[in-house]
């Protein structure tokens, strides 16, 4: 039951029309708005500091030989299977066949392995089929390894990589805003059309910063939410402008594994 059509797909697609793919932010009445490490610690319970697991793209030989080395499938099994996938992908039905099979043989490495496949597949990784998974299997080669990496760096980049798309959408010429720059989109897919974004655009449109106050006794203070930064004592800085990536892999890894270089003593 763990699949993307959990989700409410009238919320997402509202949402959707306000992410700006080149910032990684919703920009909303608001301003902008990310989603941070922190939400998906928060939310996932996922290392967010350590080190990152390298992999290329698989072809789908490669997937084949993958699937017969880790899952102990035969090589016609795993190519029928891939086959009707059309790429490096497997079916969760077919995932679930494995996983049983390798429990009533008591072969639990192996059936650890297509667990956590169709966990991640289903959860972390999911894509909008909900029926196909990616064959991330060399992430659970060493599952002494695999509990190490840091799988919420991971999560949030697949979310800002494969954030639902509106390549397939058109724009509707009679919506009308000036701020924040934003655009409405009319679906072109059939079971799309009958999605309730409506009022979900009506409360999003409707966000406002606002002010308030707190009081203890006669004292009384003013809280402006949009400086709320500055309450923690911290100082609310101007974001850069967005910058396209020039560091190579092995030194995004360098630098993320010396995180604690940027880190200020508390106090």
């Amino acid at each position: 039951m763990c699949s993307v059509d959990a989700g409410d797909r009238g919320a997402i697609s509202a949402f959707v029309e306000r992410w700006h793919k080149e910032t990684s932010s919703f920009h909303l009445p608001i301003r902008e708005l990310t989603i941070t490490l922190d939400d998906v610690a928060s939310l996932f319970h996922l290392l967010i500091i350590d080190i990152f697991h390298s992999f290329e793209p698989l072809h789908v030989d490669e997937a084949i030989i993958m699937l017969v080395e880790l899952l102990e499938v035969s090589g016609e099994e795993a190519r029928a299977e891939t086959a009707q996938c059309h790429g490096a992908y497997v079916l969760l039905l077919w995932l679930r066949d494995i996983y049983q099979r390798r429990c009533e043989s008591r072969q639990w490495i192996l059936a650890t392995r297509v667990y956590l496949l169709h966990l991640v597949g289903c959860t972390l990784f999911a894509n909008k089929s909900a029926t196909h998974v990616h064959i991330v299997l060399d992430a659970f080669r060493d599952l002494a390894q695999s509990g190490s990496y840091a799988w919420g760096a991971v999560v949030l980049c697949w979310i800002y990589e494969h954030f639902p798309s509106v390549h397939d959408s058109v724009t509707d010429d009679d919506y009308d805003e000036t701020s924040p720059r934003a655009c409405q989109w009319l679906t072109m897919k059939a079971y799309m059309k009958g999605l309730t974004a409506s009022p979900y655009r009506t409360r999003i449109n409707a966000l406002m910063i606002t002010y308030g106050e707190l009081r203890w006794g006669p004292i009384v203070v003013t809280l402006r939410s949009e400086r709320v930064v500055t309450h923690f004592g911290y100082i609310q800085t101007i974001p850069p402008p967005p910058i396209s990536a020039t560091l190579s892999y092995e030194d995004i890894d360098d630098r993320w594994m010396h995180y604690s270089d940027h880190l200020t003593a508390a106090g």
